[in-house]
């Protein structure tokens, strides 16, 4: 998926979906907007190169109000991400 933006504030880790169609086992659907991930995760992330590096200020999910509009009212915006080996450093 590349790697993950919005190292900036007021936005916490996201990537910006345009367009793009999601699958999955229940069926396929059109998205266009914000996909987010656990804030353990944008943690773990944080911690290693090139994104521990940063001096920007790092804003969690809960800081963030479009994480909160995009996940209300029933909707879950939180993508599930799956480890590829047994740490984050080797890849999601």
């Amino acid at each position: 998926m590349g790697k993950i933006t919005a190292l900036y504030a007021p936005f916490t880790s996201q990537v910006y979906s345009s367009s793009r169609t999601i699958v999955s086992s229940s069926g396929s659907l059109v998205h266009i907007g914000q996909l987010f991930f656990e804030q353990t995760l944008n943690t773990q992330v944080y911690a290693i190169s090139p994104y521990s590096t940063t001096t920007g200020a790092i804003t969690t999910n809960a800081q963030d109000s479009i994480f909160a509009q995009e996940n209300s009212n029933g909707n879950n915006a939180i993508v599930d991400i799956d480890l590829v080996g047994s740490t984050v450093a080797a890849g999601l």
